[in-house]
């Protein structure tokens, strides 16, 4: 390989490591970097809500800033459920000057509950006494 063509290649990776980097290091407030919130349910099919109007159905994953945060479970004929993600400690990265905090708990895993209401309706009636 000639020297030019050597000089081209290694001034492109230079050139991409360093757009990486600046795009990185531009977003130093943890309220504006993202991460990917996985959630599971049992059942499944639950729809996930987070405060920011994004919505899946479990298994899903959205990405979500890195910030404290509620995330309401809704399935029907079952009782929803809020639950709080918060911060845990910074992970370890090299490439990163500040990384974001992890978010906890990651999965996010709900056991959903009959509604009262829905159980109610589901019992079996006991036959009436004999006589």
């Amino acid at each position: 390989m000639s020297r030019t063509a050597i000089s081209v290649v290694v001034a492109a990776a230079v050139g991409v490591s360093l757009t990486g980097c600046s795009s990185a290091l531009s977003s130093n407030s943890a309220s504006e970097q993202l991460q990917t919130l996985k959630f599971e349910s049992d059942p499944v099919g639950a729809e996930i809500r987070t405060t920011e109007g994004k919505t899946c159905k479990t298994p899903c994953e959205l990405t979500v800033p890195s910030h404290e945060q509620p995330v309401t479970i809704i399935k029907n004929n079952y009782v929803p459920q809020t639950v709080q993600v918060t911060l845990g400690p910074q992970p370890d990265h090299s490439f990163w000057e500040n990384p974001p905090p992890t978010l906890v708990p990651n999965p996010v895993h709900v056991v959903l509950q009959k509604s009262a209401r829905h159980a109610e309706s589901h019992r079996s009636v006991p036959p009436p006494p004999q006589q």
